[in-house]
């Protein structure tokens, strides 16, 4: 069976030695790394639309609220403990139905 290989590809020992010849950095090219300073050095940056930046902190907030609201939790459990909590049955029925549906 024949290989099918896209045109351009070379095979074999010709293919490693290319392949090495483009990695290898001479002396003088590590030096000239070496040497410059960080500041000059290329950097990535990122900009960030005052839309982006109000989505950002709208999320930080979410992440940083409590899943549980403990003042209202606490406030069931007086009404539970003191008889006061009282059940609309009739709501109650309604949403367990409107569940099934």
């Amino acid at each position: 069976m024949d290989e099918i290989r896209p045109a351009g590809l070379t095979t074999g020992a010709s293919q490693l030695r290319e392949a090495s010849v483009q990695r290898t950095v001479g002396p003088e090219e590590r030096k000239a790394r070496s040497v410059q300073p960080r500041d000059k050095q290329p950097h990535d940056e990122v900009s960030l639309s005052p839309q982006a930046q109000a989505v950002q902190l709208a999320r930080n907030a979410v992440e940083r609220a409590p899943d549980v609201r403990q003042g209202k939790v606490d406030e069931l459990k007086r009404e539970i403990a003191g008889g006061q909590y009282q059940v609309d049955r009739d709501l109650l029925a309604r949403r367990i139905l409107d569940t099934l549906a």
